[in-house]
């Protein structure tokens, strides 16, 4: 017997009312006698790249989210997408080379919240151009150094400058208040005149925080 509390159906898409109080599956097993208890996972477009070899490719994981966040903004209306902004070094690395996930989600020198964004070791005086969505810091005139930064900081960048209405849902480390707000108002703008209770799931966006070992950093 299937509990109450979780919503199962047929159909690929639900209503915000449907929903409300129960816990929605994002199904990649088989059910018994081929039941669904949720939403089929392998029907979404999903970007799901997590190994980040070295800090330096924290720049193509984060072009890697940022095209798919531009995706889902230009989605037909039968497409739903997920977007790990997660990532870190495959399993068979080694210290130092160690990428850890509280570095890909914010590209600071440790993990606690204010420290201070790691430098890149590059400058705009050779390559104004170099990793351009990356911060410049401790500028002298049109001479900076280049900071990394963390797919967190630069969805929310991503999200205030560019206002798209669909980013789909974004599965997440360590997100932050903003973030999680700035993900919550673009459903606003989606449709004000039906409410909120029959707005279409898949047409929100969506934001799941990935509870893990890894969540242990503060």
């Amino acid at each position: 017997m299937v509990t109450p509390f979780i919503w199962t159906s047929s159909a690929m898409n639900a209503t915000v009312g449907d929903v409300r109080q129960k816990i929605v599956f994002l199904q990649d097993f088989a059910g018994g006698g081929g039941q669904q208890f949720g939403l089929d996972y392998r029907s979404f477009d999903t970007q799901d790249d997590y190994e980040v070899k070295t800090i330096f490719n924290l720049y193509e994981k984060w072009l890697k989210v940022k095209r798919q966040l531009m995706n889902a903004n230009k989605r037909n209306v039968d497409s739903f997408y997920i977007n790990y902004l997660s990532g870190r070094t495959p399993q068979m690395a080694r210290m130092p080379l160690l990428v850890m996930p509280y570095f890909v989600a914010g590209g600071r020198s440790d993990h606690r919240t204010n420290s201070p964004l790691m430098l890149t070791g590059r400058t705009t005086l050779i390559n104004r151009d170099v990793f351009p969505d990356f911060p410049r810091v401790y500028c002298l005139g049109s001479f900076c150094l280049v900071a990394f930064e963390g797919t967190n900081d630069l969805t929310l960048n991503f999200i205030q400058n560019e206002r798209p209405n669909y980013v789909g849902i974004l599965m997440m480390d360590f997100p932050g208040d903003a973030l999680i707000d700035a993900i919550i108002r673009l459903n606003r703008s989606i449709d004000k005149t039906i409410g909120d209770k029959n707005l279409q799931l898949l047409s929100s966006n969506e934001t799941i925080h990935q509870i893990s070992n890894d969540s242990l950093y503060k």
